[in-house]
């Protein structure tokens, strides 16, 4: 066994060939030291010890990029990766990213995304389902399920659509009918329909008030035997009332008319039992005139005369 000072030859076989541009070593190499080169070329590297060096930089070899280099764990069912890759320039994560609870993740210094808080600065988002909210500030237009919509310009809510006609309208688009909740020019509550529509007020599901489009006024149902009272005092054609009840014209009682005039009607149409009330009374003189044969104008009978 041949010895040279500093080498111990122990091979018995060509394990090293020496040319003029490289070494060539057959067979695995230790070094008990430090190897100190300027440029490692491998296809794998197995390393058990600490890396001291400040960075682990990847170099894209002459004429190629460094698209695709990274970190690669081997696994018998699939390997994980932390991978840089482009359109646009990104780093891909095959595996969940867990931090501390009370860690985050910020974005120029300031935090975005912590264990339970959005950060101040995320003001756009595209949620598309949430739990159970505490309290939700709107400063915009908002969009519920493109039936609930809410204009900050002019201060209107309305569902079913997003053109509303008042602060607030439900409106039906089978029916096209939009119910309205608005006040007038004079301040006062306004309540009903924007379009050509008649409100009907239920309780039951029964209608006791009906309104119709026409301005017709319907208390009640023919069907129903509804109880209706009215408290205080009425007046048909008359703003002030200050009696029970009061009508400024003609009236009908059991379908017989009660009117005023001077003397019996001259012209129009009447019925046995309509009443013509004595506009100028005086002693001597009669109440009234009721009609004893229907026509035109009938025949009429003076009643009631008043003792002089």
């Amino acid at each position: 066994m041949p010895e040279i000072t500093g080498i111990l030859d122990n091979s018995t076989q060509q394990v090293v060939v020496l040319n003029d541009d490289n070494v060539i070593l057959r067979g695995n190499v230790k070094i008990h030291g430090v190897l100190d080169v300027g440029l490692v070329r491998t296809t794998e590297l197995i390393a058990d010890s600490r890396y001291e060096r400040k960075f682990l930089t990847f170099v894209a070899p002459e004429g190629q990029t460094i698209l695709g280099t990274g970190l690669l764990w081997h696994d018998k069912i699939q390997n994980k990766q932390l991978i840089y890759k482009t359109n646009p320039d990104s780093f891909f994560l095959s595996e969940n990213v867990d931090i501390p609870s009370e860690k985050g993740y910020l974005i120029g210094g300031s935090p975005v995304l912590t264990f339970d808080e959005l950060g101040g600065s995320v003001t756009k988002s595209n949620l598309r389902s949430i739990g159970p909210l505490d309290n939700l500030t709107v400063n915009g237009s908002a969009n519920i399920g493109d039936f609930a919509f809410f204009n900050p310009d002019n201060q209107r809510l309305s569902l079913g659509r997003d053109d509303s006609n008042a602060k607030f309208s439900v409106y039906d688009v089978i029916h096209d009918v939009e119910i309205i909740v608005d006040s007038d020019s004079q301040g006062q509550a306004k309540i009903g329909t924007s379009n050509n529509r008649s409100v009907n007020f239920v309780t039951g599901d029964q209608t006791r008030i009906h309104l119709g489009a026409n301005g017709t006024v319907v208390l009640g149902s023919e069907t129903r035997n509804s109880i209706i009272n009215l408290n205080g005092k009425i007046g048909v054609n008359v703003k002030n009332p200050d009696q029970d009840f009061e009508v400024a014209g003609n009236m009908k009682f059991q379908n017989k008319l009660f009117t005023v005039s001077n003397g019996p009607p001259s012209d129009g149409s009447f019925q046995r039992g309509d009443i013509v009330w004595n506009n100028d009374p005086m002693p001597s003189a009669y109440i009234g005139w009721v009609c004893t044969l229907g026509g035109s104008p009938g025949r009429w009978a003076p009643f009631g005369l008043i003792a002089g």
